[in-house]
This record gives C-alpha cells, sequence and structure tokens, in this order.
C-alpha cells in the first residue's frame, strides 16, 4: 500500500501521496524480509474541517459533487467552504466548515508508481490500484492505467 503517507489532519497538502513523506519510509522496503505486492493510489476524498481540526473524510466524494448544492463558496481549487448549516449524504455540517479535496490523477498516481519503483526490488508481485470506483477511474485513461503497471518491467 504506497499511500495514505502524509498528514491527514493538515489543511494543506495531499495526505495521500507526496514525496517528501514517502522517502521517509521508502528507503526500508528492500529491508523488508517478506514478499511485498502493490497497491497504487487511484482515488479521492474530501477532508472536511471545523474550526482547524479534521471532524470527517468523505470517501468518494468531490468538491464538484457538493459546489452543485449551491451552499458553498470556492476559496481555491481544491477548498470550498460551507455557507449555511446542511447535509450531504447522511453527514451533517455547519456554516464555515472546510471541505478540502485530496486526489490522485493520472501524474501523481505515476509518480508514486516510479518513486516506488526506485526501491522496490522484486520480479513476482501482484499490482493493485485502489480504488477501483468508476468515478475515480474516470480522469485516467487505458494508456494511464498501462503506464502505472508497466512502471514495474
Amino acid at each position: 500500500m504506497y499511500y495514505n503517507m502524509g498528514n491527514l489532519q493538515s489543511l494543506t497538502g495531499n495526505s495521500i501521496f507526496n514525496e517528501i513523506d514517502a522517502e521517509k519510509y521508502a528507503p526500508y522496503i528492500k529491508q523488508y524480509p517478506l514478499p511485498l505486492d502493490v497497491v497504487l493510489p487511484v482515488f479521492k476524498w474530501v477532508k472536511v474541517f471545523r474550526n482547524k481540526q479534521m471532524i470527517k473524510l468523505l470517501n468518494q466524494t468531490s468538491l464538484f459533487e457538493l459546489k452543485q448544492t449551491g451552499i458553498f463558496k470556492s476559496i481555491d481549487n481544491h477548498t470550498i467552504e460551507a455557507l449555511s448549516t446542511n447535509h450531504y449524504k447522511g453527514f451533517y455540517y455547519v456554516a464555515n466548515d472546510i471541505f478540502v479535496e485530496e486526489y490522485m490523477n493520472p501524474n501523481t498516481s505515476l509518480k508514486a508508481a516510479q518513486h516506488l519503483h526506485q526501491y522496490f526490488n522484486s520480479t513476482n508481485f501482484t499490482l493493485a490500484l485502489f480504488h477501483l470506483h468508476q468515478p475515480n477511474l474516470n480522469e485516467f485513461t487505458t494508456q494511464d492505467i498501462e503506464a502505472l503497471y508497466t512502471t514495474f518491467n
């Protein structure tokens, strides 16, 4: 599992994958005494903050979906703020809650694969992608998926 390495509680960065955090762990992979398989990230989620504290992780959700409700204002490309108290898919949020989207796109997923490949020396392993949910894969072409697999050839 080559993801979830960053600070989930942070309002900035990408806690799914970033090379700085990955570099703290990757050099130890070659020393691991058991055979390893590989799981690369191809998913997104939205972190919800109240008073600068993360209170919820919304899986299989995007800012695009949330913006469609019309009760959010954009702060930047990856961050929105609730304008009123409401609920979304069973989650109750209040005005001023901050929603931060973190995601993997073809470039960041390939970067993760290339970074891991530097430290991974097994020739017989399974390579899986997580999470194979259609909305996650909409941004990935067949060539993007093939590139993730061929990185390890």
